[in-house]
């Protein structure tokens, strides 16, 4: 997971974030199956989160940093599925 603050064109990424707090939940799939919990990341550097492998099925990702929006989504893992997801983060006015 990738996470930009917006950039001065709104929807445009512009300077990393390297302190947000990115969590993939299991919606559906072998995770919820299992009864595995939530996915935090690694390490944060220099704005790039990397969440290792995950299980097939459905995750719902979230990222927060004090300041900005929250951002969320969902995405479907399927086999050898290798995703880069790339977050722009929007000021809280």
């Amino acid at each position: 997971v990738s996470v930009n603050a917006e950039g001065e064109v709104p929807g445009e990424s512009g300077r990393s974030i390297s302190d947000a707090r990115v969590r993939l939940h299991p919606v559906s799939g072998f995770a919820v199956e299992a009864g595995r919990g939530t996915r935090r990341p690694y390490r944060a550097r220099r704005g790039t989160y990397p969440m290792g492998t995950l299980e097939h099925g459905t995750w719902r990702v979230e990222v927060r940093r004090d300041g900005f929006k929250r951002w969320e989504s969902e995405l479907v893992l399927g086999a050898d599925d290798n995703r880069k997801v790339r977050v722009i983060l929007e000021p809280r006015e």
